[in-house]
């Protein structure tokens, strides 16, 4: 090996040794910087803990601050690595911790990229480089750099660190005011012990009767008791006292002061109920030196029907006159009417629902005998099904509410109010309909009344009554010879009233036996039937 190769051996294990002292002389200095800051923002916070400073003074401390920061940056890190570090400087530290190099390292570094002109001169470096090459061989350069005053600095900023992640994981919002307060300190920051309220709901908006639940919690420096402060424009019935009291109530327009009662298992909880509130009113909290700012609480009516009103208008068939139903909702009419409802409101109403339920009969089927018809089934009902039907109803001079139903079937109908205020009818009035049918006629014989026996000659007069809800249309006489086809007469009426105004009526027919072709012994069987006048579901 020349002696340049052996130079250049060497002076890469320096190197090597050098890049790591400076590594540790960064780590150190970067160390000392960190602890220091952190070492001072803590003694501040404390102290601001302990005795809130003013902002005249963090602002002189944070002045303070950044001047010790830069002189420990300056001082601990940028200092030590711009010094020179030569290549001496490492073989010398090294010569220290293996003195059995007798100085050969710190002369083959000094000497060792000479270019000599003598021989002997040559020779002797030659043999210098070759003999500390040999005798570094195992030797570790960058074992020697000593590590301890590194690992001691970083150590000590890695456990500074680590308390304060703790403490900013167990205290996040006392931590975050602290560094508001050390970094900003302009910033108009409440102490970190201060006590804050943070009151729900604030601001409400409730129906009247009500009750209001007042929750607070306290942040920052605890309270031992919460007072609740109101003023209302009425009288006000309260919960009880956190002593088990209840309070009297209380005259308007005079504050009133009730001790909060303090949440079980939650020391910084506190709750209050105001029952049955009647007007607006204004409440605050206060704890400690704190006061929370001053809520206001709006009372509204619900709105509810006032007036209700109901206009039938009958099927023309029945020829009853159109009514109006005053002050119930209720509906009860006949199949086929048509019911306006008019309803009055307290208050302006945003929108108004009106919701109908009908009930759709079902049969049980397992109580029908097979081989009935549908038409013949006639069982108890076993199921009610409701279908709803929800539609908006029309609005007029803001309270004023109009729709119409068809009367088919009972059911039932409510309505939900929208008012301008935004509250409901939380429990809406349901109202009945009852559908009346339309019965058949009800027809009776009333001569002869028996069974007769007749010659060919003689004269059978057959006298039928009818009568119906609405109206009868006509009487008709039925009857067969023997087993023969059934046949329908006409029967004479002697009604006064005119036909579409009958609801009783009275009819004859006379049986010229003569007439027919009756054999002695043959059995002619009759009966009257009565056809109605509804012309929407029948006759």
């Amino acid at each position: 090996m020349n002696t340049r190769e052996s130079y250049a051996e060497l002076q890469e294990k320096i190197l090597g040794a050098r890049r790591v002292w400076r590594r540790g002389l960064f780590w150190t200095g970067a160390a000392i910087v960190l602890t220091g800051l952190l070492a001072i923002v803590v003694g501040e916070s404390i102290v601001d803990w302990l005795m809130p400073l003013p902002s005249l003074v963090r602002l002189a401390l944070l002045a303070g601050l950044v001047i010790i920061t830069v002189y420990n940056l300056y001082r601990h890190l940028i200092q030590p690595l711009r010094a020179s570090l030569t290549l001496r400087d490492v073989a010398l530290n090294v010569e220290q911790h293996h003195p059995s190099l007798e100085d050969r390292l710190v002369s083959a570094v000094q000497f060792g990229n000479r270019e000599p002109n003598d021989t002997i001169e040559a020779h002797m470096l030659q043999r210098l480089l070759e003999d500390t090459t040999e005798s570094v061989k195992g030797i570790d350069f960058k074992a020697t750099v000593d590590g301890s005053r590194t690992r001691k600095h970083v150590g000590i900023a890695l456990l500074v660190l680590a308390g304060c992640a703790v403490l900013s994981l167990l205290f996040p919002s006392e931590i975050h005011t602290s560094l508001l307060r050390v970094f900003v300190p302009w910033e108009k920051t409440e102490p970190i012990l201060t006590t804050k309220l943070t009151v729900t709901p604030g601001n409400a908006r409730i129906l009247r009767g009500k009750s209001l639940p007042i929750h607070v919690t306290v942040t920052g420096k605890s309270a031992d008791k919460v007072v609740l402060a109101y003023t209302a424009r009425a009288r006000l019935q309260s919960a009880p006292t956190e002593e088990g009291r209840s309070a009297a109530p209380r005259d308007a327009l005079a504050e009133q002061q009730i001790n909060m009662v303090q949440n079980p298992g939650d020391k910084r909880g506190f709750t209050y109920e105001i029952f049955n509130i009647d007007a607006d009113m204004e409440y605050a909290v206060q704890a400690n030196e704190a006061t929370s700012a001053r809520y206001t609480v709006e009372v509204f009516e619900m709105p509810r029907v006032t007036d209700i009103a109901v206009a039938y208008t009958y099927p023309e068939y029945t020829a009853l006159k159109s009514v109006v139903q005053q002050g119930t909702g209720d509906i009860h009419a006949v199949v086929g009417t048509r019911a306006e409802i008019r309803l009055t409101t307290n208050k302006a109403i945003q929108t108004a629902t009106f919701t109908l339920k009908n009930h759709i009969k079902k049969v049980d089927i397992d109580n029908v005998d097979v081989g009935t018809t549908q038409r013949d089934v006639n069982v108890p009902i076993t199921l009610s099904e409701r279908l709803a039907n929800d539609r908006k109803m029309v609005i007029s001079d803001g309270n004023i509410l109009t729709t119409t139903v068809d009367v088919t079937e009972d059911g039932t109908y409510a309505v939900e109010l929208l008012c301008i205020d935004g509250f409901n009818n939380e429990i809406p009035v349901e109202y009945k309909i009852r559908a009346v049918p339309d019965n058949a006629p009800e027809v009776v014989i009333k001569e002869p009344g028996r069974d007769v026996k007749a010659t060919k000659l003689e004269e059978v007069q057959i006298v039928a009554e009818a009568k119906d809800d609405y109206g009868v249309e006509k009487l008709s006489l039925m009857y067969r010879v023997g087993a023969g086809d059934l046949q329908e007469l006409a029967m004479e009426t002697a009604d006064i009233e005119e036909k579409h105004l009958r609801t009783h009526s009275k009819a004859t027919y006379t049986f010229y036996m003569e007439e027919f072709d009756v054999a002695p012994g043959q059995v002619i069987s009759y009966y009257a039937q009565a056809t109605d006048n509804n012309t929407r579901t029948g006759p």
